[in-house]
C-alpha cells in the first residue's frame, strides 16, 4: 500500500468518524431538549400541587378572599364563578384556582410535544362537561397558550353541540 492509498484510507476513516460524531451529538441534543422539557413540566406540576395544598387551608382561602375584597383585586374568573354560580368569594377563589391548576396540567402535557390522543381529549372533555369549568374557562383562558386555548375551545364546542343535539332529541 502506498502513502497515497494510506492517505485516502485515513481521509475515509476520518469522514466516517465525523459522521458518527455528528449523529451522536444530534441524539444527545435531542435527549437534552426532552429532559429540559420534562423538568419544566415537572416543575409546573409541583408548583400546581403546592398551590392546591395551600388552597385546602381554610384560613388562607378566606384571607385571600378578604384581602381581594378590600383591595378590589379579584380575578375575572373568580367573579364569573361568584356571579354565575352564586358562590361566596372564598369558594369562588378556591374553585377558580383549582380550575387553573387543572388546565395548567393539561397545557403542560401538551407542551411536551405529543399530540393529544383520544384518552387525553376524553379527560379534557370530562372536565369541561362540568358547567362551572366552562364558566371559569371564558375568563380564564387568556392565561394559556394559543394552541391550548384552540384545543380546549374545540372541546367546549363539541360539548355544546352534543348538548344541543340531546336537547333536540329530548324535546321530541
Amino acid at each position: 500500500m502506498t502513502i497515497s492509498e494510506l492517505g485516502s484510507l485515513g481521509e475515509f476513516v476520518s469522514a466516517v468518524a465525523v459522521l458518527v460524531t455528528l449523529i451522536y451529538l444530534s441524539v444527545q441534543v435531542r435527549q437534552a431538549k426532552l429532559q429540559a422539557a420534562t423538568a419544566q413540566a415537572q416543575l409546573r406540576q409541583d408548583s400546581g400541587r403546592a398551590m392546591l395544598m395551600h388552597l385546602t387551608q381554610p384560613a388562607l382561602g378566606s384571607l385571600i378572599a378578604e384581602v381581594n375584597a378590600q383591595t378590589g383585586h379579584t380575578m375575572d374568573w373568580q367573579v364569573s364563578l361568584e356571579r354565575e354560580l352564586g358562590l361566596n368569594s372564598d369558594q369562588a377563589h378556591r374553585l377558580a384556582w383549582w380550575c387553573f391548576v387543572q388546565m395548567r396540567y393539561f397545557e403542560t402535557y401538551l407542551s411536551l410535544g405529543d399530540p393529544p390522543n383520544e384518552r387525553f381529549r376524553h379527560n379534557l372533555k370530562i372536565n369541561f362537561q362540568q358547567p362551572f369549568v366552562r364558566v371559569w374557562w371564558q375568563d380564564g383562558k387568556s392565561h394559556f397558550k394559543p394552541e391550548t386555548v384552540a384545543l380546549m375551545d374545540d372541546i367546549v364546542r363539541e360539548i355544546e353541540e352534543e348538548t344541543r343535539k340531546r336537547s333536540v332529541v329530548e324535546a321530541r
